[in-house]
């Protein structure tokens, strides 16, 4: 019974078989194409094109590395001292031209158009760069 399952199978599945290519013209027009030429055009080549085997892909292998490395973040409360982080004035201009720039935009809303839009990043790239 497997035996007549596995016969059916094979026989059912398509064969690889020569395929034909046709180079077909009509004036100064060229075509490629696997079946013959229409009736308007004229056969200039025609030869056998058999498909090459699939390759089959190598298996993906993943780099080996070593285990994430660990991170410790401590907070001012962790550190019991109450130092504060000092604060790049440039971050913080930055900062605050990008808040300005999305609150007016919310503020126009769908009623934005290119000039505005262009003069808000500007403001934000002079302010961060």
């Amino acid at each position: 019974m497997r035996l007549l399952f596995l016969i059916a199978i094979l026989t059912i599945t398509p064969q690889a078989a020569a395929q034909q290519v046709y180079k077909c013209t009509r004036g100064n027009d060229v075509a490629y194409q696997s079946e013959p030429c229409a009736p308007t055009q004229r056969t200039v080549k025609q030869w056998d094109a058999t498909p090459e085997p699939f390759a089959t892909p190598a298996p993906a292998t993943r780099p080996v590395t070593g285990p994430a490395p660990t991170r410790t973040i401590r907070s001012r409360r962790a550190a019991g001292n109450g130092a504060r982080t000092k604060v790049d004035p440039a971050d913080a201009r930055c900062a605050k031209a990008k808040a300005r720039r999305e609150s007016r935009l919310k503020a126009v809303g769908l009623k934005r158009n290119f000039d505005l839009l262009r003069q808000l990043d500007e403001a934000v790239y002079e302010a961060c760069r």
